[in-house]
C-alpha cells in the first residue's frame, strides 16, 4: 500500500509539471522586482514585469509615492533605473514606468482581447491554473473575479491567458483571509497617460522621480507651468520639453527661469543665447522673457551681473516688439522706461495701452505717476486719476480701492479736501474693518482742513481708540477741541499728550492758549514758556503778545 501511495504522489507531481503552460519559463524570465528608496531611507520592493524590449514596465504605484530613487532588478540579475513615470492610477494602485539601462529586456506580450467568464487563465510566475468566474466593467475596461482565494503575496503579478499573454494584473486582496482574487484588465495601465493636471498629483507629491511629459505640446506647456518640484526636477522637465518640442521656446524659457530661481544667472544667460541660436520660434518670446528676467533682476538691487541692466532689458524688449508688437511687450517696455526715468516715453506707452485689450485702471495710475515726476500740472494728473476711477462703476468693489485712495491723495495735495473725503469714505466702505489708525488720522487731517469738524472729531477719536499711546493723536485732538470751543476737553487732551511725551512742545502751546482764553494768565505763561524751552517759536510770539 505504501508503494501505491508513493507511486500515486509521484504521478500527481508529474502531472502538475506537465500541466504547466509551455510559456511559463519565459514568463518567469520576464518577471522582475521594483526597488524604491523612500525619502526616509528605507526601501520598498514589489513585483513588476516588462512589457517591451525597451524596458517599459507595469508596477504598483505605492512604492513610488515617496520615492527618491527606484530601479528594477530582473530575474536575470540585470538592473535598470526607473527614469520616468509614464502614467498612473491611484484607485487601482498601478503605474507604467520607463527604465534606462544597457541592452534589451525580456518582456511579456499584452493581450488585446478581454477575458470571458469561464475562460482558463494562469497566475504568473508559476503558471497556476485558474478560472474567470465573473467579468465586470471598470469604465471601458474589465475587472475580473477569479475562482482562487486571494493571496497577498501574488498581488501585482500578471494574469496570463492560455496563449501566454498578459490579460490582467492581480490586485491586492480586499481582506486578509477568504476573499476572492481580483484582476485588473491590462489595457487600463497600458492606456494611462500623464496630463497637465498630473504635474502636482497629490499621490506623487513626495515623489522625486520624473514624470513623462504629455505628448500634446499644449498639455506639456501647461504641465511645465503647473509643476512644483525641486529645482533639479524642474530643470529636467525643461530639458525633456526641449528634446520633445525643439521648435518651441517654452523649454528654453522654463530652463532659464529655473536657473534664475537658483541665482545661476550665468547658466540662464547661456540658455537664452542657445534659444536664440536654435530653431525655437517665435524669437519674440525669448527676447521678452530675457528682458523680463533682467528687469526683475535689476529690481532686486543686485548689480553683480554687469550685462543684466536696464539698457540690455530695453534692447531685448524692443527687439521683441519689432518682431511682434504685443501689448504685453509694450507694458514691460513702459515699466523699463519708468525705471530709467524716461517718464515721457513711459507715460506715452501706458496711455497707448489704455486703447488696447489690456486697458485697466493701473495703466492710468502708472501714467499719472509719470506725469507727477515730469512736473506736469495737477489738473492733468487728476484727470488720469479720474480715468482710473471711471473704470469702475457704483457700487464699487474692492478692486476700486487703490484707485479711490490714490485720487484722494491727489485731491488733498490740490487742497480739494471735501472731494478727497468722499473718496476716503468710499475707500473705508470697501476695506470693511481692515483700516489702521493711520487712515483715520489722514482722513481727520482732510476733514479738519475742509472745516468738517464733527467728522474730524469722530476720526481722531477713532485713531486714538486704535492707538491710545500716540501723543500726536492726543495733541491733534486738543487742537480740534480748542477750535470748536471745547476748552476744558482740550486741556485734558494736552495733559494726556505730555503724559505720553513730556517733550511735546505743541501740547504745551495749546494748553497755554486754552488757559489764556480762560483768563488764567499766570498758568498760561508757565505752559507757553515750557513750549518755548522746547523750541516752539509760535509760543514765543504768543507770549510776546500777552505782555
Amino acid at each position: 500500500m505504501k508503494k501505491i501511495f508513493l507511486l500515486s504522489g509521484v504521478l500527481s507531481l508529474c502531472l502538475t509539471v506537465v500541466a504547466q503552460p509551455k510559456w511559463a519559463k519565459k514568463t518567469e524570465k520576464a518577471m522582475a522586482t521594483l526597488h524604491a528608496i523612500q525619502q526616509q531611507g528605507d526601501t520598498i520592493s514589489a513585483p513588476t514585469f516588462y512589457i517591451d524590449e525597451q524596458g517599459t514596465a507595469f508596477c504598483a504605484l505605492h512604492p513610488l509615492q515617496n520615492a527618491r530613487q527606484a530601479w528594477i532588478q530582473g530575474n536575470d540579475g540585470k538592473t535598470r533605473l526607473v527614469s520616468r513615470i509614464q502614467g498612473f492610477d491611484a484607485t487601482y494602485n498601478i503605474a507604467r514606468v520607463s527604465t534606462s539601462g544597457k541592452g534589451k529586456t525580456s518582456f511579456l506580450p499584452l493581450a488585446t482581447q478581454k477575458l470571458t467568464k469561464g475562460e482558463t487563465v494562469y497566475l504568473a510566475p508559476k503558471g497556476m491554473e485558474d478560472k474567470i468566474v465573473e467579468q465586470e466593467k471598470a469604465n471601458e475596461y474589465a475587472y475580473y473575479t477569479l475562482s482562487r482565494t486571494a493571496d497577498a503575496a501574488l498581488a501585482g503579478y500578471p494574469l496570463m491567458s492560455a496563449e501566454g499573454q498578459v490579460a490582467g494584473i492581480l490586485q491586492t486582496p480586499i481582506q486578509a483571509h477568504g476573499a476572492p482574487f481580483f484582476a485588473l484588465d491590462v489595457q487600463l495601465p497600458q492606456s494611462l497617460k500623464i496630463t497637465a493636471i498630473d504635474a502636482n498629483a497629490s499621490c506623487l507629491r513626495n515623489c522625486h522621480l520624473l514624470k513623462q511629459l504629455p505628448t500634446d505640446e499644449s498639455q506639456a506647456r501647461s504641465f511645465l507651468y503647473l509643476a512644483h518640484a525641486p529645482a533639479e526636477i524642474l530643470a529636467a522637465y525643461a530639458e525633456d520639453f526641449i528634446r520633445q518640442f525643439p521648435t518651441s521656446p517654452t523649454g528654453y524659457i522654463q530652463s532659464a527661469k529655473t536657473s534664475i530661481a537658483q541665482k545661476d544667472y550665468t547658466k540662464a544667460t547661456q540658455t537664452f543665447n542657445e534659444a536664440l541660436k536654435s530653431k525655437a520660434s517665435p524669437n519674440d518670446e525669448i527676447y521678452f522673457s530675457r528682458a523680463e528676467a533682467i528687469y526683475n533682476y535689476v529690481l532686486t538691487g543686485d548689480t553683480l551681473q554687469k550685462d543684466w541692466n536696464l539698457q540690455h532689458a530695453r534692447q531685448d524688449i524692443e527687439q521683441a516688439i519689432a518682431i511682434n508688437p504685443l501689448p504685453l511687450y509694450t507694458h514691460l517696455l513702459a515699466r523699463i522706461q519708468f525705471s530709467q526715468q524716461d517718464y515721457a516715453s513711459a507715460r506715452n506707452n501706458f496711455i497707448r495701452l489704455t486703447e488696447t485689450n489690456m486697458r485697466e485702471p493701473n495703466l492710468f495710475l502708472f501714467a499719472a505717476q509719470c506725469m507727477e515726476r515730469e512736473g506736469q500740472a495737477d489738473s492733468l494728473i487728476l484727470s488720469l486719476n479720474d480715468s482710473a476711477v471711471a473704470c469702475f462703476t457704483r457700487p464699487y468693489t474692492a478692486e476700486a480701492a487703490n484707485a479711490l485712495w490714490l485720487r484722494s491723495v491727489r485731491l488733498r495735495q490740490m487742497g480739494k479736501y471735501r472731494d478727497a473725503v468722499r473718496d476716503m469714505n468710499d475707500y473705508e466702505h470697501l476695506m470693511r474693518g481692515r483700516l489702521s489708525d493711520e487712515f483715520y488720522y489722514q482722513r481727520f487731517q482732510a476733514e479738519f482742513a475742509g472745516r468738517m469738524f464733527a467728522q474730524a472729531l469722530e476720526d481722531i477719536n477713532k485713531a486714538i481708540e486704535l492707538k491710545p499711546d500716540a501723543p500726536l493723536f492726543h495733541a491733534q485732538q486738543a487742537a480740534l477741541l480748542y477750535r470748536t470751543n471745547q476748552t476744558d476737553q482740550a486741556i485734558a487732551s494736552c495733559k494726556r499728550t505730555v503724559q505720553l511725551d513730556a517733550q511735546f512742545a505743541d501740547a504745551y502751546r495749546i494748553w497755554g492758549i486754552c488757559l489764556r482764553d480762560k483768563g488764567e494768565i499766570v498758568q498760561a505763561r508757565e505752559q507757553l514758556k515750557k513750549a518755548v524751552e522746547l523750541g516752539d517759536t509760535m509760543a514765543q510770539g504768543i507770549l510776546d503778545a500777552m505782555k
